[in-house]
C-alpha cells in the first residue's frame, strides 16, 4: 500500500513539471529575476539581485521569487513574470515580461552610485530605486 501511495506522488510530481510542487500547488505567480553582468564583480551582482528580488516582493505580494541564469529567464506560465536586471557603465534598468509571449518593457534609467555608504547599502539602496522607478509602470504590465 505504500508504494502504492509513492508511485501516485511520484506521477503527480511529474505532471506538474519542472516549476516544482510548491509553486504550482498555490498556483502563486513565479518571478524569475536575473540580473546580467555588467561593470560590477559578481559578488556586487548577486547582493544586487538578491536586494531586488527582496524588493519586488513588496510590489508582487504572494509570488515566488527565482534567481535565475539568463538561459532560465523566459516565463513558464502565462502568470509568471520574469525580470532582467541590465547594467551598462554606472546606469541599471529593469526589463521584464509577463507570460511566455508577453512584450518586453523597459524600466528607466537609474544612476548607480558607488562612492557613498558601504557597498551593501548601495546595493540595497541602487535596487530600491530601480524598482520604485519601475513600480507603476510594472504595475500597469501586471494588471
Amino acid at each position: 500500500m505504500l508504494s502504492f501511495r509513492v508511485a501516485v506522488v511520484g506521477v503527480f510530481l511529474a505532471m506538474i513539471g519542472p516549476e516544482g510542487a510548491f509553486a504550482h500547488s498555490l498556483d502563486r505567480t513565479v518571478v524569475r529575476v536575473h540580473c546580467a553582468g555588467g561593470e560590477i564583480s559578481e559578488a556586487q551582482r548577486q547582493q544586487l539581485c538578491r536586494n531586488i528580488v527582496q524588493s519586488l516582493v513588496q510590489i508582487i505580494p504572494q509570488s515566488a521569487p527565482r534567481m535565475v541564469p539568463a538561459d532560465q529567464w523566459q516565463p513558464g506560465r502565462p502568470q509568471d513574470i520574469s525580470v532582467r536586471l541590465e547594467i551598462c557603465g554606472t546606469t541599471g534598468k529593469l526589463l521584464w515580461q509577463k507570460g511566455p509571449t508577453g512584450e518586453l518593457h523597459s524600466g528607466p534609467g537609474v544612476p548607480f552610485d558607488t562612492t557613498s555608504g558601504t557597498q551593501t547599502s548601495n546595493m540595497k539602496n541602487f535596487a530600491n530605486k530601480l524598482v520604485a522607478a519601475t513600480r507603476s509602470v510594472l504595475a500597469r504590465t501586471l494588471k
